[in-house]
């Protein structure tokens, strides 16, 4: 890197405004651009700010108090139900179950069967793409693993993202003609009914 580009932070004030600087961008992921390009916290300037003020959307009060007190419980339920049924559970790998089929519950990944197999698949694909998206740190090849993630995401956008898209823009077509309230309040509904402006990729 040329010296000229380096800047050096010496105390907490300069950081601090390196941090709210509008024009600063992180790289922490851009060696996992097989999984995190166009992802928010990998977009830069007025394409970020666009992405972000849509998402902000979600996380008004009255939305978080519905996820809360409508749609958490029976994620939450689903997937307690086959440790339940067995009686033991292995807390790392319930912990971060639960917390997957809630982001997916935030995110618009749609889970239509809820079952125990369904949740490992997904599960699966999820620490693929992890191992994408911290690609800079791998110890194997990265071309191999990185072939390894596109498979991953052919598979997911079939099994997972297609249909839960295809459901979305039929309801959101729906919504035209008065349906808005049968809309699902997650991120992939948002991103689709602003799909022209966003110039989003076309996954289907």
């Amino acid at each position: 890197m040329n010296s000229q580009n380096v800047l050096t932070v010496t105390n907490f004030e300069e950081a601090k405004e390196i941090y709210r600087h509008k024009d600063f961008k992180q790289a922490l992921y851009d060696a996992g651009e097989v999984v995190m390009e166009g992802v928010l916290v990998n977009l830069h300037g007025d394409e970020h700010r666009a992405r972000r003020r849509l998402e902000n959307r979600l996380f008004r009060r009255e939305t978080l108090v519905h996820y809360e007190r409508d749609l958490f419980p029976q994620v939450i339920s689903e997937t307690l139900e086959p440790f339940v049924q067995s009686g033991r559970a292995e807390l790392v790998t319930l912990s971060h179950q639960l917390m997957m089929n809630l982001a997916a519950l935030n995110a618009g990944v749609d889970r239509p069967l809820k079952t125990k197999e369904e949740t490992a698949n997904l599960y699966n694909f999820m620490m693929k793409f992890i191992e994408g998206a911290t690609l800079a740190h791998t110890t194997r090849d990265p071309a191999e693993v990185t072939s390894e993630i596109e498979q991953a995401k052919s598979e997911f956008d079939t099994q997972f993202l297609a249909p839960s898209i295809a459901r979305r823009q039929k309801l959101i077509a729906e919504s035209k003609d008065g349906g808005s309230e049968n809309l699902p309040k997650d991120i992939l509904t948002e991103l689709l009914k602003n799909e022209d402006s966003l110039h989003l990729p076309q996954f289907i």
